[in-house]
Formats: structure tokens, C-alpha cells, sequence
């Protein structure tokens, strides 16, 4: 059994205007946020190159199951300690013994994509203060 990464003790909460600015103009905003992002929902990774993926050519086939078969584009790759805003979660193919997605936006590139939720730097499988897609 892989042991989890350890969870960081301090995540950041604060966002700025520019980020909130940033989730205004990204393509999920009208049917995702309408106001700027609920601070205790910004997460941070803890591996190194975690892909961001979607499905440019069936965006349903990852939403419905996300995985890497049903996710195959990368639209990019986050390193350690990378904070990003997560919509929502979901089960789909198994990561590191966690069965959950989540739904991600990163202010910086700006991209939204799915990674799995293994990556995301907490201790438990299911994020307490998301809600599922």
C-alpha cells in the first residue's frame, strides 16, 4: 500500500482579485461560479508533473468516468505545492487507491481539467468542503 504524501499543515486560503477575476473569465464560470471562489476550496498538489486532462473530442466521456482513457488530453502538467480551485469531485478510475477525480481550475495557465484526487495534497480520499459533480 502507497502511503499518502504528507498533508501540509498550512494551506493557503487567501484570493486575490486577480483570481477571482480569472475564474470570471474562464469557460465553467457561467454555469460553475457566479461569484469569486470559496476560499476553503483552493487545494495545493504535492507530485511532481500531475496532468490536467480533459477530452477535446467527447468532453462528456471524462465528466461522466473521469480516467485516463476517458481524459486523454493533457492540457497541462502542475508541480508540487501548485494551488488550484476545485469545482467539484467524482468517482472515477483509481489513483493510488483513491477511486476520486476532481474538477480543477488553475488560475495561472488558465486551464480547467480533471486530475485525480490523489495528487491533491490532503489526507483522506474525499474532499470535506466539495461537492460532488
Amino acid at each position: 500500500m502507497h502511503l499518502r504524501h504528507h498533508w501540509s499543515t498550512a494551506r493557503t486560503v487567501a484570493v486575490t482579485a486577480s483570481t477571482a477575476a480569472a475564474l470570471l473569465a474562464s469557460p465553467l464560470a457561467a454555469t460553475t461560479a457566479s461569484a469569486a471562489p470559496a476560499p476553503d476550496r483552493m487545494y495545493r498538489t504535492w507530485a511532481t508533473n500531475v496532468n490536467l486532462r480533459s477530452n477535446e473530442g467527447n468532453p462528456t466521456a471524462c465528466s461522466s468516468h473521469p480516467s485516463t482513457t476517458n481524459c486523454p488530453n493533457v492540457r497541462q502538467q502542475v508541480q508540487p505545492s501548485h494551488q488550484l480551485y476545485v469545482y467539484c469531485q467524482k468517482q472515477g478510475q483509481t489513483v493510488g487507491g483513491n477511486p476520486y477525480w476532481v474538477l480543477v481550475n488553475d488560475y495561472t495557465a488558465p486551464n480547467t481539467g480533471w486530475i485525480a484526487s490523489y495528487y491533491i495534497d490532503y489526507p483522506a480520499n474525499r474532499l470535506p468542503d466539495v461537492p460532488d459533480c
